[in-house]
């Protein structure tokens, strides 16, 4: 190759001899080696030099787990947080994003530290990040919340009672009394003792109508008791048999104390299309013998003898002790569902905007009703977007956060990192700076929320995990006052082997905090105590 540039040159400059020709081919070549050796040199620089991604959260609270992430020498890095000069680093992983803003042909380090109150409480803490004795320049500042939780002592689990084969909890708000669960084949009612012991209170029997003659069940909706054990209130839906005229949806009150069994609402639903007229639909509102009650699948008594129904998350309504009905709220995206059974069956001639116009109460919006919280004049729903609160009377959603604000899509749960393998949750609402996590759902392959249990002053106590159902028993609370999530209790929580998974429930809670819920796939009910 140099003989033949040498012959080259010689054709360039013909006049000049060999020994020329060879010094001035030397320079080339000496001058190409060392661009060569200075590009490798800047190559070596480009390497060494730091880059930060970006951080999990900007606020944390104490003994979260703060990601880092970037690209950064693994071998030679310091990191400084406030106080502390050199902070432990618990773990570096290797991680891809996803991003227009990402290089895709570039791995980088997810670093994991962990947030400590020797750092400095505050806002406007400073971070300090050294690789290869490179620091990263224009490091955002963080800030540091002192650890809290409701509770402030660490909990752990104390075994109640066994439950009964495929039955259900029964919502009643009573404390430290006794638990009801449900049968939804046989129709029969179990009352359990705080102490264990259980008994059946009626069965499939009991179902008969006003004037002694038993009707046939299709299902049972809604179901609750109120809170000192007097009434059992549900709802019972009979589909008509072939040659039958109509359907009927009856709303029954059973007495504890004397055995007594009432319908107190009888409404048919024909089996004729031409018959479903907008007066067979009415009364929507007034005594409850005359209004038309259809779907009712939630009943929530209070202790002042009302009774909260959710309406299959069409209407909010309510059945006074006086015996009034009337609807509270009424769901906006009513017009948007599906012709199918909603609270007000299809009516002939008219569309769903229509009607949600006819039919009193005021407009709201909301896609699941999870629970109404009576003694708080609050009900709670949830959607793929977030979790909100919602007034029971006088006003529409009081507020909720809502993961369209945030720069992480199709999350809800807002959380740092994971400690001791145990999650929880912590931060504020609609924050664009925190990072989040838990999806409204009952997959076991993503992070689920459920179990929703309203607390006192606007809280609401959730079941979440990270990431399997089976793998832990956790919770949090959702602050709708303070509109920040944080957790129920401080320290690791211990399950002793019992798993929580999607069909377990949170019962209630008594006057000490103390959660009742079920596990294991409601093969028993447990109860938090203090460690």
């Amino acid at each position: 190759m140099i003989i033949k540039t040498i012959y080259s040159m010689q054709n360039v400059f013909p006049n000049q001899n060999h020994g020329f020709l060879i010094w001035l081919l030397a320079i080339v070549l000496s001058l190409g080696f060392s661009a060569c050796d200075e590009t490798d040199e800047y190559y070596e620089v480009l390497k060494k030099q730091p880059e930060l991604v970006g951080f999990s959260a900007t606020g944390l609270n104490a003994n979260d787990i703060l990601v880092i992430y970037g690209r950064f020498n693994p071998d030679d890095l310091e990191i400084r947080i406030g106080d502390i000069e050199k902070v432990k680093i618990e773990s570096i992983d290797t991680v891809d994003l996803w991003g227009s803003q990402f290089r895709w042909d570039y791995s980088y380090l997810a670093i994991k530290v962990i947030i400590t109150n020797e750092m400095g409480i505050g806002k406007n803490r400073p971070v300090t990040i050294t690789s290869s004795g490179i620091t990263v320049e224009n490091i955002p500042l963080i800030e540091i919340r002192a650890q809290y939780s409701l509770l402030e002592k660490p909990l752990t689990l104390e075994k109640v009672a066994d439950v009964p084969a495929n039955n259900r909890p029964v919502y009643c708000n009573n404390g430290k009394g006794n638990f009801y669960f449900f049968h939804d084949t046989e129709y029969k009612l179990t009352r359990i003792s705080p102490d264990g012991g259980n008994e059946q209170v009626f069965d499939k029997n009991i179902f008969k109508d006003n004037d002694g003659v038993t009707f046939r069940i299709t299902r049972v909706d809604g179901i609750g008791i109120d809170p000192q054990e007097r009434y059992v209130y549900l709802s019972a839906y009979t589909r008509a048999l072939t040659g039958q005229p109509n359907h009927y949806y009856r709303l029954c009150r059973y007495d504890l104390n004397s055995g007594q069994w009432t319908v107190l609402n009888k409404t048919a639903y024909s089996t004729r299309t031409a018959s479903r007229t907008l007066e067979a639909t009415q009364p929507f509102e007034g005594n409850v013998g005359e209004a038309k009650i259809f779907t009712v699948t939630g009943v929530y008594p209070d202790k002042e003898g009302n009774v909260y129904f959710n309406m299959d998350n069409r209407f909010i309504t309510r059945l006074d002790a006086a015996g009034n009905y009337n609807i509270l709220s009424k769901n906006s995206n009513y017009a948007d569902s599906p012709q199918m059974e909603k609270g007000v069956p299809v009516i002939n001639g008219y569309t769903d905007e229509e009607l949600l116009n006819i039919i009193p109460g005021t407009v709201d919006s909301f896609t699941n009703v999870d629970i109404i919280h009576p003694e708080g004049n609050e009900f709670y729903t949830s959607s793929v977007d977030g979790f909100y609160r919602h007034s029971l009377t006088g006003q529409k959603r009081i507020n909720g956060f809502d993961n369209r604000y945030t720069r992480f899509s199709g999350a809800i749960l807002y959380y740092a990192e994971i400690i001791d393998g145990r999650p929880y949750t912590t931060g504020y609402f609609n924050s664009s700076e925190e990072r989040l996590t838990g999806r409204y759902s009952r997959s076991d392959t993503d992070n689920s929320v459920w179990g929703r249990l309203p607390l006192a002053d606007g809280k609401l106590l959730v079941l979440y995990n990270y990431p399997l159902a089976t793998a832990y028993i956790a919770w949090g609370v959702l602050d709708f006052s303070e509109e920040r999530g944080y957790h129920y209790s401080p320290g690791q929580f211990d399950p002793m082997n019992y798993k929580v998974n999607f069909d377990d429930v949170l019962i209630k809670y008594d006057d000490e905090g103390h959660v009742y819920f079920t596990a294991n796939n409601r093969q028993v009910i447990l109860k938090t105590v203090y460690k």
